[in-house]
């Protein structure tokens, strides 16, 4: 299973771990999307569209599929505190995307914003968001383990002795 597909596999699992989100996961697919430059997102936020978009980085802009990944972990988890140690910023992202979301005549995003902002401002959200946290963490450390990464840079490695071995110099 490549980088990716762990990724994905990974959201899938956190997704269906926590029967009560504070944030749920298309709204998390939508904001990975739009910071990786997805402008459909808003319209289609997908797992399909998001696995898609690293795809396309990784194999035809020649970005490194480890670095990005490792970075989307990265931002997932951010995402995740940010929305408990981050509440005030929280709020203002939402608003905003309701404002757009409303200017632009985006029913889902003026959707998915009201309905964001509504629970923010509950303890339930607070608890929420800690369970949230926890359980991302724990999946990256099953899922992302240094005997992963090894095979996978073992991996990456042979490709790359394939293609020098296979150029004519």
């Amino acid at each position: 299973m490549t980088r990716t597909e762990t990724f994905i596999k990974a959201l899938e699992e956190w997704n269906e771990a926590l029967p009560s989100k504070s944030i749920d996961l298309i709204e998390l697919v939508a904001f990975l999307g739009m910071e990786i430059g997805i402008s459909e997102i808003l319209e289609d936020p997908s797992l399909e569209l998001l696995e898609k978009r690293i795809t396309d980085l990784v194999v035809n802009q020649h970005i490194e599929e480890g670095f990005l990944i490792t970075s989307l972990v990265n931002r997932v988890t951010k995402i995740l505190e940010d929305r408990l140690f981050g509440l005030g910023n929280a709020i203002r992202i939402n608003e905003g995307l309701l404002k757009i979301g409303e200017e632009k005549g985006k029913d889902h995003l003026v959707e998915t914003a009201k309905k964001s902002l509504s629970r923010i401002k509950t303890f339930e959200y607070i608890l929420q968001s800690e369970d949230q946290i926890d359980t991302w963490r724990q999946i990256v450390a099953k899922e992302f383990t240094i005997a992963k990464e090894q095979q996978w840079k073992r991996e990456e490695d042979d490709k790359h002795f394939k293609k020098i071995k296979d150029l004519n110099f």
